[in-house]
């Protein structure tokens, strides 16, 4: 899936084909990461609900994945509300209802990512000290 939401088409394709989809996907994926600066640096309410990105730089990364995700699907639908995704009862067509469920699902894992991260971040950053045997 291109930014965890759009479709791609099944294996095999032609290496020509694939190269181009994959430079579309990274244009995609470029643009939805904008949208979530854009947000960002213009304080949007739908953002804020996202909480705040964690400073570990790994952590910060799937941080804005899962943001870019619901910045596309925001993007893809017009949603203007400070709902992150917007109204469910808006959706038209089974296209937005399953880029909805990835966007809740993208959602979901960033509510699980904000109850986790600050234990995640103490764990990757406490130094390791080993009790076993010496020499």
């Amino acid at each position: 899936r291109v930014a965890e939401l759009i479709a791609t088409p099944a294996q095999p394709i032609p290496g020509d084909m694939q190269t181009a989809l994959d430079e579309r996907q990274a244009r995609i994926e470029a643009a939805a990461r904008r949208l979530v600066n854009e947000a960002q640096d213009a304080e949007a309410a739908w953002i804020s609900r996202l909480g705040t990105p964690p400073a570990q730089p790994r952590a910060r990364e799937q941080w804005q994945a899962h943001a870019a995700t619901i910045a596309l699907y925001r993007h893809r639908h017009e949603i203007s509300s400070p709902s992150p995704l917007g109204d469910a009862k808006s959706i038209r067509t089974s296209e937005q209802a399953a880029e909805h469920r990835a966007a809740q699902a993208a959602l979901a894992r960033l509510r699980r990512f904000r109850e986790t991260a600050p234990n995640a971040a103490l764990t990757l950053s406490s130094p390791h000290v080993d009790q076993g045997r010496r020499l």
